[in-house]
């Protein structure tokens, strides 16, 4: 699905923000007041006249697996027997609030899991020999390793960027930060934006060239893409919506945008938010123990489709530990497969879960430490 495909198509749901539900299971879109289509707001509701899709776009291939959903034979380990027979699955558990709950396979099992091939994560992702400079296409990925930053190319290629310009960033109380944001891929992996105090500093990854956004002190780490060309930048940290788009040829516009939200209770969000089709994916600390885990407060990664949630708990007894916020989503495979972390004593890996089912995938291993804090599916 093109940009401009995503936005004629969401452009038919105008309605739907304007009316009185923006509900937390609906479609992450924003809507932004721009240059040339402004919205404004009437009787207290935004009347938009543009939606921008933010987090992810839907994808129609399912890459590295069979049209029926399974995964093809050739991804599975080798092993005698009953091929299912010793593959570790997640264990459906009691409901938790209504919500179908499962817990994932622990750590020491999950070299053991089935493998998903999707072709922009390689088998191990190892940032040791990663060349200095832009990958020169758009990227799929962004890894971090310590201080260092690699763009995951197609075909999973690293490439680890010069961010020699960049100056040590801490937030407000002096707490030191990253400068790259679970949402600084661009949504066509042309561009990544890195935070600093008081701009953005975006480089286009074809090219090497670098662009600076002036932002309030502490504010950058707040931003998101609205489109391919266009960062939204809150007007505080705390803010559910008004902000101001900065566009990349240097125009700047007030906006009150609408960001999406899996909508479960009280419970603790975790990471960032990633949507396709009618479901929507993000990490959460539970508020209440699920009965049989002997934990208080799981992290779960929790998904909502059309009101209904399915639930992944991440924290099964067993020889290895995973690490508190280990387990963030990523975004999604195909329509039905979430792509999540897990960081843990045994090592740093990349899984996805097929919703609502006990099948759970090793997609990828990171070595080094490395993290896979930015993905995007391909367009």
């Amino acid at each position: 699905m093109t940009d401009q495909d995503l936005r004629d198509l969401l452009h038919d749901r105008v309605a739907d923000i304007a009316g009185p539900d923006l509900s937390a299971t609906a479609w992450q879109r924003a809507a932004g007041l721009r240059r040339r289509r402004r919205a404004r707001v009437i009787g207290g509701v935004v009347a938009a006249v543009a939606v921008v899709a933010v987090v992810v776009a839907s994808v129609d291939d399912r890459t590295g697996v069979d049209r029926d959903g399974a995964p093809p034979a050739s991804s599975l380990p080798s092993r005698s027997g009953d091929p299912a027979s010793d593959v570790p699955r997640a264990t459906r558990m009691e409901d938790y609030r209504g919500a179908a709950v499962w817990e994932a396979p622990p750590p020491e099992d999950e070299l053991a899991l089935p493998r998903w091939r999707e072709p922009s994560l390689p088998e191990v992702i190892d940032p040791d020999d990663a060349p200095v400079g832009v990958p020169g296409g758009p990227a799929r990925g962004l890894v971090v390793e310590g201080r260092r930053v690699l763009a995951l190319g197609e075909g999973g290629v690293l490439s680890e960027l010069d961010l020699a310009r960049l100056a040590p960033v801490s937030d407000e109380g002096g707490n030191r930060l990253s400068p790259v944001t679970a949402y600084s891929l661009a949504p066509d992996g042309r561009h990544a934006f890195f935070v600093q105090e008081s701009s953005l500093e975006v480089l286009d990854l074809v090219t090497g060239r670098w662009r600076s956004v002036d932002t309030p002190d502490w504010l950058a780490e707040g931003a998101r893409w609205t489109s391919a060309d266009e960062i939204w930048v809150p007007h505080a940290l705390s803010s559910r919506g008004s902000g101001t788009i900065h566009d990349l040829d240097g125009t700047v516009s007030e906006a009150m945008v609408s960001w999406i939200a899996v909508g479960f209770g009280r419970e603790e969000t975790w990471g960032p938010v990633a949507a396709t089709g009618d479901r929507v994916a993000q990490a959460m600390f539970l508020a209440g123990p699920v009965d049989g885990t002997g934990v208080s407060n799981p992290e779960a990664v929790v998904v909502a489709t059309d009101g209904r949630h399915d639930v992944l708990t991440m924290w099964p007894a067993g020889e290895e530990t995973r690490q508190k916020g280990c387990c963030e989503v990523l975004g999604f495979l195909d329509d039905d497969t979430v792509l999540f972390a897990s960081r843990s004593t045994a090592g740093s890996r990349l899984l996805a879960w097929r919703v609502g089912t006990s099948e759970v995938y090793l997609v990828s291993r990171l070595a080094g430490g490395g993290t896979l804090v930015a993905w995007r599916p391909a367009t």
